[in-house]
This record gives structure tokens, C-alpha cells and sequence, in this order.
């Protein structure tokens, strides 16, 4: 293939996978690397697309392959930092770390390696050594880097370097120039969080624009709300009349569901300090399930109650629970978790699915204040799948899609012959009276109470979420009615919500 082309190819794939479009994006990189083998940019995106659609075993084998005969610094770097995640993804954080660890150590110098050693060592809760690891790399270098400026501060957020890792940040990013979309979202997004922190609202609220504004994905609203027709057409409570649900076997799965950033992680988490309970972390497997099982036609209504096959359903639902009972087996040789917790917040498009494959499990619906809700969506990294989440308002509407596919679910938890268990939960209410909203939950589980749902922060999970660093404090209130202090900006959000803060206040006054 000509040069010329070659980069042509490469550009393709990277808009793809900047607009979200993961799936298109891996199987034309694949195409190229069969033309080009070990063509390191169209291999990186491949494994960048197969990082985010959840394959990380196989982004793995690939990276550690490529990186047999890959000397370019820039590149290595860039493989490095994916093999990592991919040990994160596989909650090998010791393996993450050693590898991390071992190519800072031999080039200390590199500020993308020391992103991102400083990055892993976060997210496994070793703060002290992220940050001191951060400030080395930051006085060996030099000239400001954005990108370490941005693991500094995510590190430094609630500690007592905020304000030098905030001054950091700030110089640096008047030193970008034609960066990566993704990774300045990134720092823009790490420079909102601090200037939160100083509460310095209306410069947050512009980073946090700012990196919206950097990504070129589109949303579709009409494909929202046609999505929602399909999945309430498809899953009417009248079509699992003659159902026959699979067999029960173990383990329970326990389906943490919501939008993001309505704490389905605290949720998690809770619920994983359990002794009878396991947290699986965000899992891709439902969705997969669900592409699998609907085929070429690729409708919901190949998968709906009367028209799928019994036999590949039943088939799938033993594949699931095989696969989370493998990814929470303790290694010690103790006894297996009887319940293990789903959270992909995502899921609740599949709920009516859920409900036929696996007639024991248990569905948790996390709700929260839809300002706070979309707020939050709106400041934080999400990748570009969640298309609706670098606008206000597109947050706003797509969270009025979500509403009204919950409320489809609502009803039909009501109808017994679905065999929809599902409860409902407040975020608010849990930060107000943890002990009580725990209480609940394990009622709802069917298991008894525990002292350590209420200490979850002190059992050393390492939840690789978002929440990651919110989720080793003590309950706290500060994120209750943080729309309040953006007032002035979040008129777009409103309009997007339309009349669900309306029916969200009557219901709560």
C-alpha cells in the first residue's frame, strides 16, 4: 500500500474511533494491518478500539506481540501505556504496575511512560508513591507537559499538592499545540476537577466546555428516542406470556444499573464488602450477548420473548454466568461468591433481556437528582461512545430517553410473568442514611445484614470507574445539589431535560 494511502487509511480509522465508532474503527485497522503488518500506528488504533469495546485479553496478546520488534521511543511509549490499561481492564493491577515500573525506570525521562506509571499507581490506591513518582517526573522535565500535568492533578485532586498541581496545569496547557482531541479533553477535564476544588466555578465550567467542545462526535437524538420505541415494543409485558426462562445456577448475578454518575459505583461497592458478595466491575458482556443472539438482522426483535431461540438463550445465559463466576473466583481457593454484581450502568437498555435469561437476578436502578446526574456526565472523560455527553443539552435529552425507558421497565417489573425483580434506589438517600439505603439493598438481595457495607472504603477494592478515587472516602455530601453552583450555566441542560426535573421534584417534595 502507498504511503500516501497508508495515511489516508490511518486518518479514517482515527475519526472512527473519535466519534465512538470502536467496532467500524478495529475491523478496517485490522483490514490495513493485513496489507501493512506491524504498521505500529494502524496496530495501536486496533488495540486502542479493542481497549474500548472490552476485548482485553486480546489487546493484550497483541501489544505484548507488537512489542517484541517496536525500538521507536514514541511508539513504545504509546504501547506501553496501552498494555497497561489493558492489565487494569483485567484487574491485574500488580502485573500493570510492573510493567509500568520497569520502562520508567529505563526512561524516566519520558513524560508519556510517566503518565502513565503515575496513572496506574492512582487508580490502584497508592497515592503517596503517584504523586511522588509525578513531582520527580515534573522537576526532571522541565518544560511543562500537559499530559503529566493531567495525571499530576487527577492524583493530586484531594490532597495537598491540589494548588501546586493546579499552577502545574495551567502553565502547561498554554503550551499545547495540535494534541490529540482525546488526551487534551483529558487535561481540560483534569483542570475543571481543580479549579472545582478551589471553587473557581465559572473557569471550571469553561475547561470543562472546553473539552467538550475538543470532541467531534455527533449525537443523534431521533436514534435515542427511536432506540427506546424498539425497546419497549420489543420487551411488552404481553409478549412473555408463554416465556420459559432458562435454568437458575450459580452464581446470582446482581445488575447494577443507571445512568453514569448516579452512583451505581457506591452502589457496587457496598454490595462487594459483602463476604457473600463479589463486585465484577463494568462488564461488556450483556451487550455482547445481546449482538450475538440478535444476528444478521441485528434487531431487538429477534431477541424479544416470543421470538427467541430457547436453546441460544439458554446457551448465552450459562456462557454469562460462567464468565463472572471465572472473573471473581478467589484466589486463595476459598469459597466462590454466591452473588456477584454487574455494574455496566448501561444496561438498562437490556433490563427486559435481563429478565428472561436469568430469572434470579436481582436489578438495582440507581437514580439520582437529573441535574447533578448530567452535570457530572458533562465534567468528566467519558469516551466518545457516550455521544450525548459533551453537550448540556444533548446530555439533557438523552437522560429524557433513559427516563422513559426506566419507566417502561417500571411497568413492567409489575407484571409477574416478566420475572423483573428490580429495585430502585437514591443516590441522595444513600449518602443521607447509608446504614438504612444498605439495609435495604441486602433485604433486596435476600441476605443478611453486615457491618462491613458500612466501612466498603476500607477494603482495598480498587473500582475502575470514574468513582475510582471517590469511592475509597467515606460517604460524603458534598456532590448533593452541585448544579446549584453552576446556576448560571446550565440553562442548555435544562432545556435538553425539559419536564423531567419538573416530575423528578413532584416526586421527591
Amino acid at each position: 500500500m502507498p504511503t500516501t494511502d497508508l495515511n489516508t487509511a490511518v486518518e479514517s480509522i482515527q475519526r472512527l474511533f473519535l466519534q465512538g465508532r470502536y467496532r467500524l474503527a478495529e475491523q478496517q485497522a485490522e483490514i490495513i494491518n493485513r496489507q501493512r503488518p506491524g504498521h505500529v500506528p494502524v496496530v495501536g488504533m486496533r488495540i486502542a478500539c479493542l481497549l474500548r469495546m472490552g476485548r482485553t485479553k486480546e489487546a493484550a496478546r497483541l501489544t505484548r506481540r507488537t512489542l517484541r520488534h517496536v525500538s521507536h521511543a514514541g511508539h513504545r511509549s504509546i504501547l506501553v501505556s496501552q498494555l497497561v490499561e489493558a492489565m487494569t481492564q483485567q484487574d491485574a493491577f500488580d502485573d500493570a504496575i510492573e510493567i509500568a515500573q520497569a520502562e520508567y525506570e529505563s526512561r524516566s525521562d519520558d513524560h508519556v511512560i510517566a503518565s502513565a506509571y503515575v496513572h496506574i499507581l492512582h487508580l490502584a490506591g497508592r497515592k503517596s508513591e503517584a504523586l511522588g513518582v509525578a513531582r520527580a517526573a515534573i522537576e526532571r522535565r522541565g518544560t511543562p507537559s500537559y499530559l503529566l500535568g493531567a495525571n499530576y492533578a487527577e492524583a493530586a485532586l484531594r490532597s495537598e499538592h491540589a494548588a501546586d498541581a493546579l499552577e502545574y496545569l495551567l502553565e502547561a496547557m498554554k503550551h499545547t499545540q495540535g494534541e490529540p482531541p482525546e488526551s487534551l479533553a483529558f487535561a481540560r477535564t483534569q483542570l475543571g476537577h481543580l479549579l472545582d476544588r478551589a471553587k473557581r466555578y465559572d473557569e471550571a465550567f469553561e475547561q470543562f466546555r472546553l473539552a467538550g467542545e475538543s470532541s467531534p462526535v455527533v449525537y443523534n437524538d431521533e436514534a435515542s428516542a427511536a432506540r427506546v420505541d424498539r425497546t419497549v415494543e420489543a420487551f411488552a409485558p404481553e409478549r412473555y406470556g408463554r416465556f420459559a426462562p432458562p435454568a437458575e445456577s450459580a452464581p446470582t448475578p446482581i445488575f447494577v444499573v443507571g445512568m453514569p454518575r448516579s452512583g451505581t459505583t457506591l452502589t457496587e461497592q457496598i454490595i462487594d464488602a459483602h463476604p457473600r458478595c463479589a463486585g465484577a466491575g463494568e462488564l461488556h458482556y450483556i451487550n455482547e450477548i445481546v449482538r450475538d443472539l440478535m444476528g444478521d438482522a441485528g434487531t431487538l426483535e429477534e431477541i424479544a420473548p416470543d421470538r427467541v431461540d430457547p436453546a441460544k438463550l439458554a446457551q448465552a445465559a450459562s456462557s454469562y454466568r460462567d464468565s463472572i463466576a471465572t472473573r471473581t473466583r478467589p484466589a486463595d481457593g476459598s469459597p466462590p461468591p454466591e452473588f456477584v454484581v454487574d455494574k455496566a450502568p448501561g444496561n438498562f437498555w437490556f433490563l427486559g433481556f435481563i429478565a428472561m435469561a436469568f430469572p434470579d437476578a436481582k436489578v438495582i436502578h440507581c437514580r439520582r437528582d437529573p441535574r447533578d446526574t448530567c452535570l457530572s456526565c458533562f465534567f468528566q472523560a467519558l469516551h466518545a461512545a457516550h455521544t450525548y455527553a459533551f453537550d448540556l443539552k444533548t446530555t439533557g435529552q438523552y437522560y429524557g430517553h433513559y427516563d422513559r425507558v426506566m419507566k417502561h421497565y417500571r411497568d413492567l417489573a409489575a407484571h409477574p410473568q416478566a420475572g423483573l425483580s428490580m429495585l430502585e434506589i437514591e443516590y441522595e438517600d444513600t449518602v443521607s442514611d447509608q446504614e438504612a439505603q444498605t439495609r435495604r439493598i441486602l433485604d433486596f438481595i435476600g441476605i443478611e445484614f453486615d457491618e462491613a457495607c458500612l466501612r466498603f472504603n476500607e477494603t482495598g477494592r480498587v473500582a475502575r470507574t470514574l468513582s475510582n478515587d471517590q469511592v475509597r472516602q467515606p460517604i460524603y455530601k458534598t456532590s448533593t445539589k452541585r448544579y446549584e453552583r453552576y446556576a448560571a450555566h446550565i440553562g442548555p441542560l435544562l432545556e435538553g431535560l425539559g419536564g423531567v426535573v419538573t416530575e423528578y421534584e413532584a416526586a421527591h417534595a
